[in-house]
């Protein structure tokens, strides 16, 4: 599963939510759902695209092109009660 996010008018696209289910992992489908989602991108005129890479995916979304530039630190907010 994963989802892009295309940022209209603009060449601006970004990769979020890709991953695959333990037992299907090692199979390609990773690889095949980060490829169709790149060309989908593509073929909408993004000309620069991001992804927050696991450990796990760093090795595969470099194979595509991508390199790291900054790291991120998450943080989580709640409202006062």
């Amino acid at each position: 599963v994963g989802w892009l996010y295309i940022d209209q008018g603009r060449p601006f696209a970004s990769l979020w939510g890709g991953s695959t289910l333990a037992g299907y992992r090692k199979q390609g489908y990773y690889t095949a759902l980060l490829a169709v989602r790149l060309q989908e991108a593509i073929q909408r005129g993004a000309r620069f695209l991001t992804i927050d890479a696991s450990p796990m995916s760093r090795p595969i979304v470099q194979r595509f092109g991508f390199r790291q530039i900054t790291t991120a630190c998450d943080y989580t907010w709640e409202p006062p009660q």
